[in-house]
């Protein structure tokens, strides 16, 4: 028998058959980024290592190992139980134990930090081999070589490993006790006889290391042909974490601006890691109502990787859980780690290198009751293995003087009904030189302005000056703001608030009769959200006797009616968590030319396990695909209360709307419009996802009905013989697509450059939209395919799922809540 086949070929393999914290070794093949290696460091082996500690099996125990990977000699050893690490049919349960085992001492090993280089140290770890089965039945694996410690040898491991260095503060030490307590459980105990007698317990060494987000490199320290020759371990440094903000400017209460939070990692087989910011004044205490939204992110907790991160791992309860952004490393595991940095989730080349798109960065939204003063956001990195960096810090102003920001003004505010009023933003304080900046004006609760876009207008770059008209043929009260909007920082400033109320010209009495008026108004309920509003309309007219006497007033009645269907109109995808691009232009991590000569590579070097070029073909790539790391499905803007969100892919009429990575998820919004009397109240979205070959999965989310959208006049009557207009609010949605549909078969994807491919071969989400209205009933509405599966799934940058594989549980995990495994 081969002495390496004895070993843990893969660290990464075994542990998989054991937690679920490491990514498919389908996954590992499409980790991408951008490293930078740091000067080298150097060899990092504590004198403490030397030793295998206190508690360890006499020499006796130890056999020699032997060239063809046998052990000669040493005690005849049983697994018991209870041995987690070991597989359960092993231990020795009776006289007739199915296993034995023999051991050995590894004089040699080495721990290897990031761009290291040495030779090996004194390691003295306890190798043990299963090598026998009385049962025919279950063989013994053959990658079941055991390098172990005694209990002693933990925390010096871990002091060496765990990426601080002594350097963590809180940090380290939260970290350092989560992981003893995760070493603890890698238990397996050997014995002398079947039934117990002399028995010793050793603890897994590679689960510690890769626990710690270090690695097995695949190599032995010791000399050539050494056959005490240990394993040479990479251990990774801790994340670190940088946070700038926009310098030289005073924001105001209520504005919202960028700040870039920058992440250096060391860690592998990672796609993303995890984000958390806060705002404190000067007293340190936390300021409420601020809003921080970060770029490229997940969600919140379970997103793409479906184990959270928590800033104390060891009481995630009461803890924060932060939030999943994309960036990782790609660093193989047999190479010394190195550092990739992300900002706001876009991979850089060094700290703050710049590459963030415009509409890319983080941001913060201060509430408008923050009062004047220096303020300073907290900022936390967390990588993949619950690493938790120390806290950035970066400090901004506070100001609300009458001279800085942008001024709003009206021609008039208490105009006539029909009479135009000039809306005019004048930025005080222009932002920095070189800055692009816009004027936005908002129509904050009605439709009057006098453009294309009834609620908003947006000027040109750089003016310092813009006017817009607004107008109302009824009598109504109309709120207005400016915003002047920074787009290179993405700061967006609000101005005062103006209110122009339009009423009707005064009207003379004077004629024997009334005026006109209307009366008997009454709504009536057509159903499925459409509604009447009837009312008569009343013309009074003066009535004489025959000698031309007046003797009273008549009334001329007209019975009118207004109809107000519900309509569901401007569907717009609003949201993707994984932006997969199109067909002509997909998402890549790097051009798809590029991609494509990887892949077929993979393929020729490394076989079939990693044959990514066949099973590219078997999805529709035909090498005609253009793409790369900044393809996108964004297609246009829209701002609410000042803040700007962004719309994918064509929206409504088309089919589908926009296309979606598997596994991923997605938002739409819709506009209803209709009854000022029958306003959505609540909803529900019932998803359908069909594979080409009928396969299908159903679901349901709550439709939101966006308060913050709805434009209405109300239900009184404007004006004479003037129905109430008509009102719209938008509602939206969001869900996580399953990976799998009821049949357990998975999500169909394509990869091909054909539009008309990629939707033949792509799961169909089709959308039943069901919406509740105050007094008209029920709207529903159906989009056959409003999303197309297209690109590579999110679950090939998953983490594994389950806590409980081949029949055993492992605690302390987090297992995935969405059923995918």
């Amino acid at each position: 028998m081969n002495r390496g086949q004895h070993r843990k070929s893969s660290v990464v393999i075994e542990f998989l058959k054991k937690k679920p914290v490491y990514l498919s070794a389908v996954g590992l093949a499409a980790v991408a980024g951008v490293a930078m290696i740091m000067p080298n460091g150097t060899s990092h082996a504590a004198p403490s290592l030397a030793s295998y500690g206190t508690g360890a099996p006499p020499t006796s125990w130890g056999g020699t190992p032997q060239s063809d990977g046998s052990i000669s000699g040493g005690q005849t050893l049983y697994p018991q139980s209870p041995s987690p690490e070991l597989p359960s049919d092993w231990q020795g349960i009776g006289p007739d134990g199915p296993a034995e085992g023999n051991m050995f001492f590894d004089h040699w090993g080495e721990l290897q930090g990031p761009g290291g280089t040495g030779g090996p140290v004194p390691a003295w770890l306890e190798h043990y081999d299963v090598t026998y089965a009385n049962d025919s039945t279950k063989p013994i694996e053959s990658n079941n070589g055991y390098e172990t410690i005694q209990a002693s040898m933990i925390q010096p491991y871990i002091d060496n490993i765990d990426g601080y260095q002594g350097s963590g503060g809180s940090q380290e030490s939260q970290f350092d006790t989560f992981l003893y307590n995760e070493a603890i459980q890698d238990a397996s105990i050997w014995s002398t006889n079947k039934n117990g007698g002399s028995s010793n317990t050793v603890y897994d060494l590679p689960n510690l290391v890769t626990d710690a987000g270090g690695a097995w490199s695949g190599k032995y320290e010791g000399g050539d042909g050494d056959p005490y020759a240990g394993p040479l371990f990479y251990w990774t440094y801790a994340p670190q974490a940088k946070v700038s903000v926009p310098a030289g400017q005073i924001l105001k209460p209520g504005s919202t601006f960028n700040f870039d939070g920058e992440a250096a990692l060391q860690t592998r087989h990672a796609t993303h890691h995890w984000e958390w910011a806060q705002v404190v004044d000067s007293n340190g205490q936390i300021v409420p109502g601020v809003t921080i939204k970060f770029a490229n992110n997940f969600g919140t907790g379970t997103g793409v990787a479906g184990t959270p991160v928590y800033l104390n791992p060891n009481q995630p309860s009461p803890s924060t859980e932060m939030t999943e952004v994309n960036g990782g490393t790609n660093t193989p595991t047999t190479s010394a780690p190195v550092w990739d940095y992300w900002v706001d989730g876009t991979g850089e080349t060094g700290w703050g290198t710049g590459n963030v798109p415009a509409n890319g960065h983080d941001t913060i939204t201060l509430p408008s009751s923050i009062a004047d003063g220096t303020y300073t956001i907290q900022f936390f990195v967390g990588d993949y293995y619950n690493r938790v960096s120390q806290m950035a810090t970066a400090q901004f102003t506070v100001g609300n003087s009458s001279n800085s920001g942008i001024t709003l003004t009206a021609s008039s505010t208490t105009p006539t009904t029909g009479t135009p009023v000039t809306l005019t933003a004048t930025v005080q304080t222009p932002p920095p030189s070189g800055d692009t900046y816009q004027i936005v004006l908002e129509n904050l609760n009605g439709g009057t302005l006098g453009g294309s876009n009834p609620t908003e207008a947006t000027s040109a770059n750089n003016v310092n000056t813009y006017s817009d008209t607004a107008n109302s043929q009824t009598p109504i009260s109309e709120n207005y703001e400016a915003y002047l909007v920074d787009e290179t920082t993405g700061v967006s400033t609000p101005s005062n608030e103006v209110t122009v109320t339009w009423s009707n010209s005064s009207s003379g009495g004077g004629g024997l009769c009334p005026a006109p008026y209307d009366n008997n108004e009454t709504w009536t309920s057509n159903g499925n959200g459409n509604e009447t509003f009837s009312w008569i309309y009343n013309v009074p007219y003066a009535e004489y006797d025959s000698k031309g006497n007046f003797i009273g007033c008549g009334d001329n009645r007209t019975p009118m009616s207004q109809y107000y269907p519900a309509t569901e109109t401007n569907g717009q995808i609003s949201g993707l968590s994984c932006d997969p691009g199109t067909p002509g232009n997909m998402w890549l991590p790097e051009s798809a030319s590029a991609w494509g000569q990887q892949n077929s590579y993979a393929a020729q070097s490394n076989g079939t396990q990693y044959n990514w070029y066949a099973m590219d073909q078997q999805h529709g790539w035909d090498g005609f695909e253009n793409g790369g790391p900044t393809a996108s499905q964004i297609s246009g803007t829209y701002y609410i209360n000042g803040t700007k969100y962004y719309s994918y892919g064509p929206g409504q009429g088309s089919t589908p709307w926009a296309y979606a990575r598997p596994d991923s998820g997605f938002g739409f919004r819709i506009m209803w419009t209709g009854s000022p009397h029958s306003l959505p109240t609540s909803g529900t979205v019932t998803y359908t996802m069909t594979n080409p070959d009928g396969a299908s999965k159903s679901w349901s989310e709550p439709l939101v009905i966006n308060s913050d959208t709805l434009n209405t006049q109300g239900t009184s009557m404007p004006g004479l013989n003037e129905p109430p207009p008509f009102s719209n609010e938008f509602v939206s949605a969001w869900t996580q697509l399953p990976k799998v549909l009821s049949n357990n078969e998975l999500a169909s994807w394509s990869l091909s450059s054909s539009s008309s491919t990629a939707l033949a071969n792509g799961a169909h989400i089709s959308v039943a939209i069901s919406l509740n209205t105050q007094n008209a009933g029920t709207i529903t509405m159906n989009v056959p395919t409003m999303v197309c599966l297209f690109n590579y799934p999110a679950w090939f940058f998953n983490q594994v799922h389950s806590t409980t594989v081949d029949g055993q549980t492992y605690t302390g995990t987090v297992a995935a809540t969405d059923g995918q495994q």
